[in-house]
């Protein structure tokens, strides 16, 4: 039995057998390195509970406000189980966006998943179930540059990738001075 220990410093035991099971980076750390204790003071101690608990009954409970934590530690820790349920829930959300909300935790996500993991999947599903000549994901474009000192590269790279094939694209494109100095200044920070 290994000893998990949460962002509030408590210890919560935890079957390292079940967590070696579940993950290939779990069995690596318990096996090759013996660890007794693992910190996962990088994650939301809710979401690391959230976690454990998939583990232990194999169903993971996905929402918008838990996805990227719990992607983060199936992806780190290699649970291939729930890297491939965030895969489906994602799929599924970007087959239905039908309001901003959703648009926008799409493609906030593809952005966090190219820059994070180097994943382009999820890129590629938000552009594939958008049409960029669409009102609507027009004015959704329109709604989320309204402050483009507020967007990272990896975001106008996915906002950009949407709109590729836009006939009246959003997006400015050859000779915007304006653009090419945010993506610039988005560059350095």
């Amino acid at each position: 039995m290994q000893c998990l220990s949460y962002l509030t410093r408590r210890r919560n035991q935890v079957n390292s057998m079940i967590l070696a099971y579940n993950g290939k980076e779990f069995d690596r750390i318990f096996t090759e390195f013996a660890f007794t204790e693992l910190h996962m003071d990088d994650f939301e101690p809710s979401a690391v509970k959230d976690f454990v608990k998939a583990m232990y009954s194999g169903d993971v409970e996905l929402s918008n406000n838990k996805f990227r934590e719990l992607h983060k530690m199936a992806f780190r820790f290699k649970v291939d189980w729930i890297v491939e349920q965030c895969d489906h829930y994602f799929s599924a959300l970007c087959s239905k966006i039908d309001d901003f909300d959703t648009f926008y935790f799409v493609v906030g996500e593809a952005a966090y998943s190219n820059k994070t993991f180097k994943k382009t999947e999820y890129c590629n599903a938000v552009v594939s179930n958008l049409d960029p000549n669409s009102e609507k994901i027009r004015s959704y474009l329109e709604r989320y540059l309204t402050d483009l000192t507020q967007l990272g590269t990896e975001y106008l790279d996915v906002l950009i990738e949407i709109e590729k094939d836009a006939l009246r694209p959003v997006i400015p494109r050859n000779g915007c001075k304006f653009f090419k100095r945010v993506r610039t200044w988005s560059a350095k920070t």
